[in-house]
């Protein structure tokens, strides 16, 4: 049985319109069993949202490693320009050995596949962002409704039991258990 507020309000109207102790005795053992089998769904419902929020701080933790991988290639794209902009400063043979095999190694770092891959990467993290987003505040969503569920059905099961027992108490020898 899934949670259902016009059900507990109809139980404040059964209870009032009961004349015997037994009717009152099933109307509270039936919202008893109710309330238990709720509380239960609700705290499996919980368990799993939980587990699922943990896989998310998972996938969180995965967007830090691909942040990484993109800083790395960033550094190396940046080093290309960096190697262009030295060579203006290339004056004699040993420097101008020197920037070529610089460069020559940052082309070999980088290259055209590396660039294409930096580009590929930086797309998946963008849409890898999106969907831990969307999922984190889906998550955090479900996690408040169960959480106010969970604190919403003690306080009805209170106020249910106090009209129980108002009402047996109008009942003569009427004890309920």
């Amino acid at each position: 049985m899934g949670y259902n507020v016009q059900y507990f309000n109809n139980i404040d109207l059964q209870v009032q319109a009961t004349v015997t102790c037994s009717e009152l005795q099933g109307i509270f053992t039936e919202v008893t069993t109710s309330v238990n089998q709720i509380v239960s769904d609700a705290t499996s419902q919980l368990a799993l949202v939980e587990t699922d929020f943990n896989n998310l701080a998972a996938s969180i933790t995965a967007l830090d490693a691909q942040i990484a991988t993109l800083t790395g290639s960033q550094a190396a794209f940046t080093a290309v320009q960096t190697q262009a902009a030295t060579a203006s400063g290339v004056s004699d043979l040993a420097s101008a050995i020197a920037y070529i095999h610089a460069q020559g190694t940052v082309m070999v770092t980088l290259g055209s596949t590396n660039t294409l891959t930096f580009i590929k990467q930086a797309i998946t993290l963008a849409q890898d962002v999106v969907n831990v987003t969307v999922a984190y505040n889906r998550l955090q969503s479900q996690i408040t409704s169960l959480t106010e569920l969970l604190t919403d059905i003690p306080a009805r099961l209170t106020s249910i039991e106090n009209a129980i027992t108002t009402k047996a108490a109008l009942i003569p020898n009427c004890t309920i258990t």
